[in-house]
């Protein structure tokens, strides 16, 4: 079963139900946790994407995607560490970067995020997708 870090614009994307010009990005991320509720995928996450959701989100809302994967223990927990963040500052967007290094730390197939392009320096730590072509 493959494992998929998730970046926090996917987190976004559902709790605001937010569209751009074309696309129902909420859509695409209920239909993405949903796979993952479905034992399609385990789902990464880190004390990095918990701190950047803190930001925008209250703790019952990520919560209560989480806990769906909890509970079918889906769920994998990756740390970041002072070596991780030293390693991110060498990349040129070092806050993506460390997701990247920590879906790489946890063994992640996948990371999926909406912005493809912040990534495209990471390539060789793990693979970046669409949430919707998971």
């Amino acid at each position: 079963m493959d494992k998929v870090y998730c970046d926090t614009n996917i987190f976004l994307d559902y709790f605001y139900n937010r569209k751009d010009r074309l696309r129902p990005l909420g859509d695409f991320a209920f239909a993405f946790f949903s796979k993952g509720w479905n034992c399609r995928f385990h789902l990464i996450v880190s004390d990095w994407l918990m701190k950047e959701l803190r930001n925008h989100l209250d703790q019952s809302q990520v919560g209560d995607i989480l806990n769906h994967f909890k509970d079918k223990k889906k769920l994998i927990f990756v740390k970041m560490q002072d070596n991780d963040i030293k390693e991110s500052k060498g990349y040129e967007n070092p806050d993506d970067a460390l997701h990247a290094i920590l879906a790489k730390k946890a063994s992640a197939d996948y990371l999926a995020t909406r912005n493809i392009r912040d990534y495209e320096d990471c390539e060789s730590l793990v693979r970046v997708i669409l949430p919707e072509f998971l």
